[in-house]
């Protein structure tokens, strides 16, 4: 193989490595935007936190829900972060996007 045939190839898994991590990129936000509103939908009944604990003071919820409901607002009030298989995804996608760079520009 010559060297602008090289260059096509690598050039061409760069542009695949760029497409798979937006479909990762994608999924995961399609994911994180999935469980906001699944959140949202369960916590659509309490205004805060105290209300929660209130409905399990007077027996309305079981303890089970009040936790799940207190780890969803949580979660909520804090900034969601990706899951760390999606990092390992992009981690690794970037590794080997910067190898076909490296050989497509000859530093390899």
């Amino acid at each position: 193989m010559d060297n602008r045939e090289t260059i096509a190839l690598q050039t061409w898994w760069m542009s695949c490595l760029r497409r798979i991590r937006q479909n990762i990129t994608d999924e995961e936000e399609k994911r994180q935007q999935k469980a906001a509103r699944r959140a949202e939908s369960l916590l659509a009944d309490y205004e805060s936190r105290d209300q929660i604990l209130d409905a399990y003071g007077f027996g309305a919820i079981t303890e089970k829900k009040k936790d799940k409901l207190l780890d969803l607002w949580e979660k909520r009030e804090a900034e969601t972060e990706p899951d760390s298989l999606y990092r390992a995804k992009i981690n690794l996608l970037d590794e080997l996007y910067q190898v076909a760079n490296d050989i497509v520009t000859g530093r390899r």
